[in-house]
Protein backbone atom coordinates (compact mmCIF):
# COMPACT_ATOMS: atom_id res chain seq x y z
CA UNK A 1 0.00 0.00 0.00
CA UNK A 2 1.18 3.51 -0.72
CA UNK A 3 0.19 6.94 0.48
CA UNK A 4 -0.80 9.23 -2.37
CA UNK A 5 -0.04 12.72 -1.15
CA UNK A 6 -1.04 16.12 -2.46
CA UNK A 7 0.53 19.19 -0.89
CA UNK A 8 -0.38 22.80 -1.53
CA UNK A 9 1.34 25.96 -0.38
CA UNK A 10 0.47 29.63 -0.63
CA UNK A 11 3.65 31.73 -0.71
CA UNK A 12 3.39 35.17 0.83
CA UNK A 13 4.28 36.54 -2.63
CA UNK A 14 3.19 34.64 -5.69
CA UNK A 15 0.88 31.93 -6.93
CA UNK A 16 0.04 28.71 -5.07
CA UNK A 17 2.55 25.88 -5.42
CA UNK A 18 1.64 22.20 -5.57
CA UNK A 19 3.51 18.97 -4.90
CA UNK A 20 2.17 15.50 -5.56
CA UNK A 21 3.73 12.10 -4.96
CA UNK A 22 3.44 8.79 -3.23
CA UNK A 23 5.33 7.12 -0.41
CA UNK A 24 5.33 3.56 0.81
CA UNK A 25 3.27 2.85 3.90
CA UNK A 26 5.96 0.35 4.93
CA UNK A 27 8.42 3.22 5.29
CA UNK A 28 5.89 5.64 6.79
CA UNK A 29 3.29 3.68 8.76
CA UNK A 30 0.95 6.60 9.45
CA UNK A 31 -0.78 9.07 7.15
CA UNK A 32 0.18 12.08 9.28
CA UNK A 33 3.87 11.26 8.72
CA UNK A 34 3.22 10.91 4.99
CA UNK A 35 1.52 14.33 4.97
CA UNK A 36 4.44 15.87 6.85
CA UNK A 37 6.82 14.37 4.29
CA UNK A 38 4.68 15.92 1.53
CA UNK A 39 4.87 19.34 3.20
CA UNK A 40 8.67 19.06 3.50
CA UNK A 41 8.92 18.05 -0.17
CA UNK A 42 6.83 21.10 -1.09
CA UNK A 43 9.00 23.40 1.03
CA UNK A 44 12.28 22.01 -0.31
CA UNK A 45 10.98 22.44 -3.88
CA UNK A 46 9.98 25.98 -2.93
CA UNK A 47 13.46 26.76 -1.60
CA UNK A 48 14.85 25.67 -4.97
CA UNK A 49 12.52 28.22 -6.59
CA UNK A 50 13.50 30.95 -4.12
CA UNK A 51 10.38 30.72 -1.95
CA UNK A 52 11.12 30.87 1.77
CA UNK A 53 8.03 32.48 3.30
CA UNK A 54 4.61 30.85 3.06
CA UNK A 55 1.25 32.12 4.28
CA UNK A 56 0.05 28.51 4.59
CA UNK A 57 1.06 24.99 3.59
CA UNK A 58 -0.79 21.72 3.92
CA UNK A 59 -1.05 18.18 2.66
CA UNK A 60 -3.73 15.53 2.30
CA UNK A 61 -3.61 11.77 1.80
CA UNK A 62 -5.99 8.88 1.84
CA UNK A 63 -5.91 5.20 1.05
CA UNK A 64 -8.39 2.97 -0.69
CA UNK A 65 -9.15 1.29 2.63
CA UNK A 66 -9.81 4.44 4.63
CA UNK A 67 -12.45 6.80 3.29
CA UNK A 68 -11.71 9.76 5.53
CA UNK A 69 -8.64 11.72 4.35
CA UNK A 70 -5.74 12.56 6.65
CA UNK A 71 -4.51 16.14 6.58
CA UNK A 72 -1.91 18.44 8.11
CA UNK A 73 -1.64 22.20 7.77
CA UNK A 74 0.70 24.93 8.95
CA UNK A 75 0.29 28.71 8.81
CA UNK A 76 2.99 31.36 8.47
CA UNK A 77 5.88 29.05 7.63
CA UNK A 78 9.32 30.49 7.08
CA UNK A 79 12.39 28.55 5.99
CA UNK A 80 15.39 30.38 7.52
CA UNK A 81 18.22 31.31 5.12
CA UNK A 82 21.06 30.23 7.37
CA UNK A 83 20.90 27.84 10.24
CA UNK A 84 23.82 26.44 12.17
CA UNK A 85 24.03 22.67 12.03
CA UNK A 86 22.59 21.24 15.20
CA UNK A 87 24.80 18.30 16.17
CA UNK A 88 21.86 16.17 17.31
CA UNK A 89 20.05 16.77 14.02
CA UNK A 90 22.72 14.91 12.06
CA UNK A 91 22.23 11.76 14.15
CA UNK A 92 18.46 11.62 13.60
CA UNK A 93 16.80 9.46 10.99
CA UNK A 94 14.27 10.81 8.51
CA UNK A 95 11.57 9.00 10.48
CA UNK A 96 12.67 10.82 13.69
CA UNK A 97 12.56 14.13 11.85
CA UNK A 98 8.97 13.52 10.74
CA UNK A 99 7.76 12.21 14.11
CA UNK A 100 9.19 15.11 16.12
CA UNK A 101 8.57 17.88 13.59
CA UNK A 102 6.85 20.96 14.99
CA UNK A 103 8.15 23.58 12.54
CA UNK A 104 8.45 22.43 8.91
CA UNK A 105 10.41 25.53 7.90
CA UNK A 106 13.08 24.85 10.51
CA UNK A 107 13.16 21.16 9.52
CA UNK A 108 13.96 22.06 5.90
CA UNK A 109 16.55 24.62 7.04
CA UNK A 110 18.22 21.95 9.22
CA UNK A 111 18.35 19.60 6.26
CA UNK A 112 19.83 22.34 4.08
CA UNK A 113 22.50 23.00 6.71
CA UNK A 114 23.30 19.29 6.89
CA UNK A 115 23.49 19.10 3.09
CA UNK A 116 26.37 21.60 3.31
CA UNK A 117 25.65 22.87 -0.19
CA UNK A 118 22.42 24.47 0.97
CA UNK A 119 20.16 22.82 -1.61
CA UNK A 120 18.30 19.57 -1.21
CA UNK A 121 16.84 19.16 -4.67
CA UNK A 122 13.30 18.36 -5.79
CA UNK A 123 11.37 15.84 -3.73
CA UNK A 124 14.20 15.73 -1.21
CA UNK A 125 12.34 13.91 1.56
CA UNK A 126 11.09 11.24 -0.84
CA UNK A 127 14.68 10.71 -2.00
CA UNK A 128 15.96 10.40 1.57
CA UNK A 129 13.19 7.93 2.41
CA UNK A 130 13.92 5.87 -0.71
CA UNK A 131 17.61 5.71 0.22
CA UNK A 132 16.86 4.71 3.80
CA UNK A 133 15.00 1.58 2.65
CA UNK A 134 18.30 -0.08 1.73
CA UNK A 135 19.82 0.40 5.17
CA UNK A 136 18.61 -0.20 8.70
CA UNK A 137 17.56 3.35 9.65
CA UNK A 138 20.65 5.35 8.65
CA UNK A 139 21.11 8.83 10.05
CA UNK A 140 20.25 11.85 7.91
CA UNK A 141 23.96 12.74 7.88
CA UNK A 142 24.84 9.31 6.41
CA UNK A 143 22.14 9.65 3.76
CA UNK A 144 23.27 13.12 2.72
CA UNK A 145 26.90 11.92 2.53
CA UNK A 146 25.76 9.09 0.23
CA UNK A 147 23.88 11.56 -1.95
CA UNK A 148 26.93 13.81 -2.26
CA UNK A 149 29.26 10.89 -2.93
CA UNK A 150 27.10 9.48 -5.72
CA UNK A 151 25.39 12.69 -6.90
CA UNK A 152 22.00 11.00 -6.49
CA UNK A 153 19.97 14.20 -6.20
Amino acid sequence: MAWTIRALGHPVDGEPVRWQGSLSSKVLPHGVLACRAGVLNLLSDGVGAGIRHWAAVGAITQTRVRRKPITVAYADVEVPERLAVVETASNRTVFDLLVKMTDPGRAVAELEALAREGRLGRGAISTLLDLSRNHPTPSIDQLLAEIQAHRIV
